[in-house]
């Protein structure tokens, strides 16, 4: 009786030090566009923007909206558009296949994002919020 409750905690002790091992630590993203645009845009109309029901920035500029791929997307996809990267990839597959749009550029590195936000002002763009610096001007923090 004695040996099974400490192989129970045993195998407790090793199933939490697992679980607080692997806990995802979420990284702050930021939403970010270059500092000439004047465009309000409020979490609402970032949403819109990134699932393609809008187009344009308030001034009526046409929006290039890019994408960072692995964990900054990530994060942004699920706490701003609450569906997981497969099915933000699924949403956006549909919509190219039924014609209603094409989805964001698709961008590996936060750098890569700072360059086209920084030489383009109709540009959007999700970071990691530790990335941020003068040559963008940030909108929203998730």
């Amino acid at each position: 009786m004695m040996k099974q409750l400490m192989n129970k905690s045993v195998v407790f002790g090793v199933g939490l030090l697992v679980s607080v091992l692997t806990l995802n630590v979420s990284a702050e993203v930021a939403v970010v566009v270059n500092p000439s645009n004047e465009s309000t845009v409020d979490i609402e109309a970032v949403k819109d923007i990134y699932l393609g029901n809008q187009k344009s920035f308030s001034d009526g500029n046409s929006a290039l909206v890019l994408f960072q791929q692995g964990d900054a997307g990530e994060e942004f996809s699920t706490k701003l558009l609450e569906r997981s990267s497969s099915q933000f990839k699924a949403y956006w597959a549909k919509r190219t296949f039924s014609g209603k749009g094409k989805p964001p550029k698709s961008i590996s590195t936060s750098s890569e994002i700072k360059e086209m936000v920084a030489s383009n002002p109709n540009a959007i763009g999700i970071i990691d919020a530790k990335e941020v610096d003068a040559s963008i001007k940030v909108i929203l923090l998730q």
